[in-house]
């Protein structure tokens, strides 16, 4: 919310639009940027809750049947 709040305040002291383009194109970058590091965080946490499976395990059918189709 504050970065809004800064851009909003620096867009009221624009001379030019050349100053508002550089000045949108820094927030937008700086705005990508923070969305990139957020989701890699995500990413990580997600590894990290997610349980690691055998592959040769998870691929033998006998794993994959469900309960109620064994006898």
């Amino acid at each position: 919310m504050s970065a809004a709040l800064e851009y909003a305040q620096q867009l009221v002291n624009l001379r030019s639009a050349s100053d508002f383009i550089k000045l949108s194109s820094t927030h937008a970058r700086i705005q990508i940027e923070l969305m990139i590091k957020q989701s890699s965080e995500l990413r990580s946490l997600a590894v990290n809750l997610t349980p690691s499976y055998d592959t040769q395990t998870a691929a033998d059918p006998q794993v994959l049947t469900k309960s109620t189709d064994r006898p």
